[in-house]
């Protein structure tokens, strides 16, 4: 889709999420927003959220159970898992979890 938006001169337009707070902690949702277009989702922005700690926190308990859950079902469906805003020890775990 980016190849065929360059060769028509056209712009590309990704939904994502900066935070996980469209599935609320609905692990269903992740399917649903999917379907709708959204294309990535951050576990966390800057504070803790259900599914990582983000890089403002002092200390960082990396993804939470729901949070690998969240991962796992993010690579199922093809969403990007996104760690910006992160803190690192979430950010590596992330990256542990995820199988894509």
């Amino acid at each position: 889709d980016i190849k065929t938006a360059i060769e028509q001169g056209k712009v590309g337009i990704f939904f994502g999420a900066q935070n996980c707070s469209p599935i609320d902690d609905e692990i269903g949702l992740i399917s649903v927003m999917r379907r709708m277009g959204l294309l990535n989702m951050q576990l966390t922005y800057n504070n803790q959220s259900l599914l990582a700690t983000g890089c403002y926190e002092q200390n960082d308990r990396g993804v939470t159970r729901f949070g690998h859950q969240a991962v796992n079902e993010m690579n199922r469906v093809g969403m990007i898992v996104d760690m910006s805003h992160s803190a690192e020890q979430s950010t590596l775990e992330a990256i542990e979890v995820s199988s894509r």
